[in-house]
């Protein structure tokens, strides 16, 4: 089985593809795009409520399944203590590296 690559290597690939990235000159009108402000406006009202672990779970069940920007998978698994901890780190207020460790072992299977 191979391995993941490492938190340095994808963010190396990140840092990579958005330098090369060109802009174009016109905005592109996607369904992405377009859904990205009630993306927003939803995870503002989140917050607002205080997040929880069923609140995690319901929020990513929508990014699957009612923005349809993101192809659906089987129904994505959610680790319950992955999103918990998430959850608690949100309700934190703040930017921190924990967010997105948490963030990408939501899902492992």
């Amino acid at each position: 089985m191979p391995s993941r690559p490492s938190k340095e290597i994808v963010r190396a690939r990140l840092h990579e593809a958005i330098d090369c990235a060109i802009l174009p000159k016109k905005p592109i009108s996607d369904h992405y795009i377009r859904t990205y402000e009630g993306i927003l406006r939803d995870f503002a009202e989140a917050s607002a409520r205080g997040w929880t672990t069923e609140r995690v779970v319901e929020y990513i069940d929508r990014f699957y399944s009612t923005y349809k920007w993101m192809p659906k998978r089987r129904g994505p698994y959610v680790d319950e203590d992955a999103a918990k901890e998430l959850a608690d780190e949100l309700n934190l207020e703040k930017k921190t590296p924990r967010l997105i460790e948490l963030a990408s072992v939501l899902s492992r299977k």
